[in-house]
C-alpha cells in the first residue's frame, strides 16, 4: 500500500505530465491474470499492430479493456491506484476507466517515451 506521501507524489504527476507510473503496484498473480488476458483478447479477435507509424508496427494496442474481460476492472480500483486518481480534481476514476487500455510492444519494438 503507498504512503500518503507515495499518493500525493503520483497525483501530483499525473496534474504535471498527465500520466505516472506506480513500480510494482500489483502482485505477480493479478499481473500474470492480465497478461494472460491481453493475449487471450489478442487471439480471439485476431488483433495485431496497427501497421502506422502514429501508433507503430510492432505495437498491439488494445482499446477499452473493461468490455473484454471482469479482471481488468481490479486495475483502476487496485489499493495502489484508486487513492491516487482520487486526488487528480476533474480527473479521478471516470478518467482511469475511460482510458483504460493495453499495449504491448513486440520483438524489435521502440518503447512508448
Amino acid at each position: 500500500m503507498l504512503t500518503d506521501a507515495q499518493v500525493q507524489a503520483h497525483a501530483d504527476r499525473i496534474r504535471g505530465d498527465g500520466f505516472t507510473v506506480i513500480e510494482a503496484a500489483a502482485n505477480a498473480e493479478l499481473v500474470e491474470g492480465l497478461i494472460k488476458a491481453l493475449q487471450r483478447i489478442e487471439r480471439e479477435h485476431h488483433l495485431g499492430p496497427a501497421r502506422t507509424s502514429f501508433e507503430g508496427f510492432k505495437t498491439v494496442r488494445i482499446n477499452n479493456l473493461l468490455t473484454y474481460d471482469d479482471l481488468f476492472w481490479e486495475v483502476p480500483l487496485h489499493d495502489n491506484v484508486l487513492p491516487v486518481v482520487e486526488r487528480v480534481p476533474g480527473q479521478g476514476v471516470p478518467a482511469v476507466v475511460v482510458l483504460l487500455a493495453g499495449a504491448g510492444t513486440g520483438a524489435g519494438g521502440a518503447a512508448d517515451p
